[in-house]
């Protein structure tokens, strides 16, 4: 063993519960409390993020949750390339911002996307069922916009500097036309961005 793997955070110290535990935001009794929520949300087909079940409980503010998900960032990048893979869902908003562009959605619907993804973030909806639901309310408001992208997309973000830089991002890419084998590739790369967003519950 080096130094550097020495050095390097184990893999259960990324989890962002451990994260929380170890800067003391949460203590033993609470973090067990936010993953047996989690697990049975879990068994209800309710993927949902550590991090947003602490929060619905109250055993931390979004303050706390934002500085927990920074510290797990310096922790996932310390780790290395193989930390950084385990970390896949800060991964998520750079998937998300391009969901306009390979859907080859009009501009019309690219600003009712970017809206969407926008009031996400105002109502904080933290689970894909939400997402699901935001898309189609945004779909019934604004007709030809499209709730699967919708619901893709915010399913896949935590945190509003994700939110604001998927807005910026996508509604940039989504307006400039992209190479003819990256629109055929476009179908897949939602499919695995959706399989991300409902399996993903590590943060």
């Amino acid at each position: 063993m080096t130094a550097d793997d020495r050095t390097r955070p184990a893999e259960e110290e990324l989890h962002l519960g451990r994260v929380a535990l170890n800067l003391g935001l949460v203590g033993p009794d609470e973090l067990q409390l936010a993953l047996d929520a989690q697990e049975e949300l879990k068994a209800a087909g309710i993927h949902t993020l550590i991090g947003d079940v602490m929060l619905d409980l109250r055993l931390i503010t979004a303050e706390q949750r934002e500085r927990a998900l920074t510290e797990q960032d310096r922790l996932l990048h310390q780790a290395g390339l193989l930390g950084r893979v385990r970390g896949a869902p800060t991964v998520g908003w750079l998937v998300a911002a391009l969901v306009p562009a390979l859907s080859q959605m009009p501009p019309s619907a690219v600003l009712a996307w970017s809206g969407a993804i926008l009031l996400g973030l105002a109502l904080a909806p933290s689970s894909p069922l939400r997402w699901v639901g935001l898309g189609w309310i945004t779909a019934v408001v604004a007709p030809g916009s499209n709730p699967a992208a919708i619901a893709g997309s915010g399913s896949l973000l935590h945190g509003w500097k994700m939110y604001v830089g998927t807005v910026l991002l996508g509604g940039a890419v989504g307006l400039l036309p992209l190479p003819g084998t990256l629109q055929q590739a476009g179908p897949l790369l939602l499919i695995a961005g959706v399989g991300l967003a409902l399996f993903r519950s590590v943060r």
